[in-house]
């Protein structure tokens, strides 16, 4: 139930930020100016949809997109095949994650590599894929059991 509120949460989230491009002027600077505190939302980075930029960059809506998408493969993954790939410490897996789009940042402000808006989506993807598996994971998990406390003996 709760990967589901979840999904719901996220896929509402990326639906949002994309609606700028479908409303009315003001309502669409609004969304945006929410989304603001999360994201530079600068206008060449960012996708453009009817000519109006939406309220995250590039990079954002791949790390958005990629959130929803690993809570939703959470529940088509076998329970043992996703315990087999996410026993690595969580910090690890989402450095791991999180490599190819900090080497696609700074091989594009080194200027080795002009990084394009192909690449910064899809290296989000891969972050927010494996945040959203994480998350997925932990939502479908079972709660932890309270192990009992042996009652201290008084008489010894």
């Amino acid at each position: 139930m709760g990967w589901a509120v979840a999904l719901l949460g996220v896929t509402g989230l990326l639906v949002l930020a994309a609606s700028p491009g479908w409303l009315a002027e003001s309502p669409g600077a609004m969304i945006r100016y929410g989304f603001s505190f999360v994201c530079h939302q600068i206008p060449d980075r960012s996708p453009h949809l009817n000519g109006d930029q939406l309220a995250l960059c590039h990079r954002c809506s791949g790390i958005l997109l990629g959130l929803a998408l690993g809570v939703a493969a959470t529940i088509v993954i076998p329970p043992r095949v996703g315990r087999r790939a996410l026993d690595v410490h969580p910090v690890v897996f989402l450095t791991a994650a999180g490599l190819p789009t900090a080497v696609d940042w700074l091989l594009g402000a080194t200027g080795v590599w002009p990084n394009t808006p192909v690449s910064r989506i899809l290296t989000g993807v891969v972050l927010g894929l494996a945040a959203g598996l994480l998350v997925g994971r932990s939502l479908l998990a079972p709660p932890p059991q309270p192990t009992a406390v042996p009652s201290p003996n008084l008489l010894a």
